[in-house]
């Protein structure tokens, strides 16, 4: 007989109805899909960091006026100035950044979805 805690009540799981047992199932693989995107997050974090420290290492000493300018720090720098892993290393930030991006989305995403479960849970207990 297994027990569930929910705000500071316990229940025995199998007396739950069935909608409320598959709330609680779902809730569990949304935490665990939350934490699959956080992992990854601290992976692409952890990759656009290496792509900035390389890239801090191979900055231009001049800068021309061009037409593709980027700032890092801000100091203003012709991307044609760069050197080829440069380049690659800005291509790879930027890449880093989008998918950031769209991680942080997915877990608002997932997020409002498990605030969604645990209120639909919470209603069934209520009642």
């Amino acid at each position: 007989m297994s027990v569930i805690k929910i705000n500071d009540k316990e229940y025995k799981f199998e007396d739950l109805s069935n909608l409320a047992k598959g709330n609680i199932n779902s809730i569990a693989k949304v935490d665990q899909e939350i934490n699959r995107l956080k992992d990854q997050q601290a992976m692409l974090q952890t990759a656009r960091n290496a792509y900035i420290q390389s890239l801090m290492t191979q900055l231009p000493e001049t800068t021309r006026k061009r037409k593709d300018i980027i700032t890092i720090d801000a100091k203003k720098y012709a991307l044609e100035d760069f050197s080829d892993k440069g380049k690659a290393d800005i291509e790879s930030i930027t890449v880093c950044n989008q998918k950031l991006e769209d991680i942080n989305s997915s877990i608002a995403i997932a997020q409002t979805s498990r605030n969604a479960y645990a209120q639909v849970l919470a209603s069934q207990l209520n009642s």
